[in-house]
């Protein structure tokens, strides 16, 4: 078993559901109404037969209480941080639209942060500063999603 591979995607996956909370939030939402207020979702509505109805929902559902369980991790996360770090959350959510792919060195997104955030607090912070911050931010996420049996 190569743990370092299995930590590295635990974080990846912490990464993406930490900058696409809203996004997510806003799916989940359309995805719980629709399989609660329906008896066959539109991909499968071909195959659902009586016995494929059930099990198709069945799926569903457990599909929306992971969803629900990892909405539920960020906003502990979330919950927990100080007004700053909630500042660079907001401001590293905000990068995700400016970055590109494929740059070597620092990440677009530090600049950003770093420059925005220094706006806003008036106060400067250093790159490695930032990259720690985030590199916590995603440490505690990947923590209270093991709590919540969100990551196997």
């Amino acid at each position: 078993m190569d743990y370092m591979a299995d930590i590295k995607k635990d974080n990846k996956v912490a990464e993406e559901w930490l900058l696409s909370y809203k996004e997510r939030r806003r799916q989940y939402y359309i995805d719980r109404q629709s399989i609660l207020g329906a008896t066959c979702s539109p991909d499968v509505s071909s195959r659902c037969g009586v016995g494929n109805q059930t099990m198709t929902k069945g799926i569903q559902l457990t599909k929306l209480m992971q969803q629900e369980a990892w909405l539920e991790t960020i906003e502990v996360v979330e919950e927990s941080l100080s007004e700053s770090k909630q500042l660079f959350l907001a401001l590293r959510r905000e990068a995700v639209y400016l970055q590109e792919n494929g740059n070597a060195g620092r990440p677009p997104w530090v600049e950003y942060v770093q420059q925005r955030f220094a706006s806003e607090i008036d106060q400067f912070v250093h790159d490695n500063t930032i990259k720690r911050w985030w590199r916590e931010l995603v440490n505690q996420t990947v923590i209270v999603a093991l709590k919540k049996k969100c990551l196997q």
